[in-house]
């Protein structure tokens, strides 16, 4: 009776360990999250200006590879940035493939050198200052320009 009971047990724990290898294998692997960092991002509580982002998805399939970009012509001068978090998505993507279970955290920050006279200007406290041909920083390839 006792050796019964003992096989009995022991088929149960390799039956409970293969159930649950198997529940293992079929639940996503999900990755670390993958911080890009362009630029001088700032902390949102203090920048000017302040744009958060976050998108998911259970699935993601790209027909063309993205050449996706961010830019802040004109001016005042101000100092951008911007960071990346990436789920379950490589740098690059590629095209034809299914990604699963991703995640996007995008946060972009930016301070206005001279924000006061933007403000003075917008009230009509001051007379607009006269407006100088927008500067368009250059593009950069993935890779280029990190931290």
């Amino acid at each position: 009776m006792k050796k019964v009971l003992a096989i009995k047990l022991i088929v149960l724990g390799l039956v409970s360990l293969s159930i649950e290898s198997a529940v293992a294998q079929t639940q996503p692997q999900l990755q670390k999250p993958a911080i890009t960092t362009y630029g001088t991002p700032t902390d949102p509580d203090t920048a000017d200006v302040s744009i958060t982002s976050s998108v998911t998805a259970q699935e993601l399939r790209f027909k063309v590879v993205p050449n996706s970009q961010i830019q802040f012509p004109g001016s005042p001068q101000r100092n951008t940035g911007w960071q990346t978090e990436r789920v379950n998505l490589p740098k690059p993507v590629q095209a034809g493939v299914t990604y699963r279970n991703i995640g996007i955290n995008l946060e972009i920050t930016s301070v206005f050198s001279d924000i006061d006279r933007i403000v003075s200007e917008a009230l009509g406290e001051v007379q607009a200052s006269p407006q100088v041909s927008p500067v368009v920083p250059p593009i950069t390839q993935p890779g280029e320009n990190q931290r």
